[in-house]
Order: structure tokens, then sequence, then C-alpha cells
């Protein structure tokens, strides 16, 4: 989800690609993860919910943690629109997304899509067969297949080769 500012950063570019780019506020996703993993009973879930509530709205101490990670984290996410950036950036993007991702769901990719419409080179693409590593699974999603040894299926790989091929394959800071 960083990449549109990294490209920035690193201009010049010859193109983005972002594989299962988050589009909603991290606290708020992660909430929703451990309600759909049904992770921890009634009352964990309402503390992580509480706690998230309190990151959103920037009222938990910065050095305080969240699930392993310092609230200053979701802040500097939080202060950040990579869609913006993206919009502003006149290069190909290419965002791959997995149907069976649990993490980075159809609402996250829709945030893109929505952010980025009517800029001319941006293509979308899910893969339903694929989690949020872009590896084929069947059934309900979770954390435990991603202990399955597996690799990434070749249509992503050839998604992203085509792109590269279509972008001419190198920078243009590499052309300099």
């Amino acid at each position: 989800m960083l990449a549109p500012e990294i490209a920035k950063k690193s201009w010049p570019v010859a193109g983005i690609v972002m594989l299962a780019p988050s589009g909603r506020k991290l606290p708020q996703t992660m909430v929703e993860q451990a309600r759909f993993l049904s992770q921890g009973s009634p009352a964990e879930l309402a503390e992580i919910e509480r706690k998230a509530d309190q990151i959103s709205a920037h009222k938990m101490p910065a050095n305080e943690m969240f699930l392993g990670v310092p609230a200053s984290y979701f802040y500097d996410l939080d202060a950040r629109d990579e869609v913006a950036i993206a919009k502003t950036l006149d290069v190909p993007i290419l965002i791959l997304h997995g149907g069976r991702d649990y993490q980075v769901i159809d609402q996250d990719i829709q945030h893109w899509q929505d952010g980025l419409k009517g800029v001319a080179k941006v293509k979308v693409e899910t893969f339903p067969q694929l989690n949020h590593l872009f590896i084929a699974g069947e059934g309900k999603p979770g954390p435990a297949e991603y202990q399955n040894p597996g690799h990434v299926d070749a249509p992503v790989i050839d998604a992203i080769a085509n792109f590269i091929a279509a972008t001419g394959g190198k920078s243009s800071a590499a052309t300099k």
C-alpha cells in the first residue's frame, strides 16, 4: 500500500505493482480480521475493538502497544493518503488481489478503484482462488494455510511479467 509513496520518492519509475494493498484503516482492519477468524472471547474482541477505536481517534499514547505494534505506527500510516499520491504519478499501476484474501478484502480494492477512477493506466485484477500470499486454496481461508508450502500462482507471475514487459521492463532511472 506504500508503493505510490515509495515510487514518488524514488522517481522516476516505469510503473507500480501492488500486491493486495490495504485500503482501510489498519486498526479497524485488524478488528475485522479477529472477528472473521473468531479469535478470542467476546470480551477479548471487545477490548481489541476499544483499543482500535482509541487509535482511530488518536487517543492512545504513541508508545502504547496494540496487537504488538506501537500506536505511533498506526498514526504514521493514518497520516498518509497513498491513493492521492498514486493519482499524481503518471505511470502504469497494476493492483493484484486474491479472492480468498481475508486480510485485504474486496472493500480495500474497491477503495483503490474508486480513488483511481479515471486514471487511464490503472489495471486491477482479482484471482478468485488465491489467498493473501497469492497461493491457491479452498474453503474458508485462515492463517493455518500460510504454514502449507506453496508457490505464487503462475497467472500472478504472468500478470506481473506482462505488466513489466508493457512498461519497458526497467525504470527510467536505469536508462540514464
